[in-house]
């Protein structure tokens, strides 16, 4: 046998080994999948399928039914806040209206006044007028004591 014959030789031998190789890695492979899916089918059970579908299905109605209650919860919701929002503006056009109505009377009123004279104590002219608190007297004597001021107070003096 020559050199030649002897390395062609092994080289076959070593191309045929690398081939079995590969094929008992496959088989292995193959053998690995066939008990993963024994071991799936063997942890299949019917029954409890069928009680977790029905579970899903049970959970999924509740959803949708508190997802229907929420969107009428907030549609009505929505239709109160308009319906109050409405309510509001026409109290506020109704008050605008009496104010109208009040400075109109109070108009009416005031050309009368001026007819007439005033009586005795009372105010000379309309400016002097207020409604609620009466502004503080002008300050002349700007020289005299804050505590000597005749105001009337709740609580202790502001000095």
């Amino acid at each position: 046998m020559t050199p030649e014959e002897f390395n062609r030789i092994k080289e076959e031998e070593k191309a045929h080994l690398r081939g079995l190789r590969d094929l008992k890695q496959q088989h292995r492979d193959a053998q690995r999948k066939v008990s993963i899916l024994g071991a799936l089918r063997g942890m299949r059970n019917t029954e409890l399928e069928a009680d977790t579908d029905a579970r899903t299905e049970e959970l999924f109605r509740g959803a949708a039914t508190q997802e229907a209650r929420l969107d009428l919860a907030m549609e009505s919701e929505i239709e109160r806040a308009a319906s109050e929002a409405d309510r509001e503006a026409m109290r506020q056009a109704e008050a605008a209206d009496l104010v109208r109505q009040l400075k109109a009377e109070a108009g009416a009123t005031a050309g009368e006044a001026e007819a007439r004279p005033a009586p005795l104590g009372a105010p000379a002219s309309d400016a002097a007028r207020t409604i609620g608190r009466t502004p503080p007297p002008a300050a002349d004597n700007s020289s005299a004591p804050a505590d000597s001021r005749d105001d009337k107070t709740l609580g202790r003096r502001s000095r």
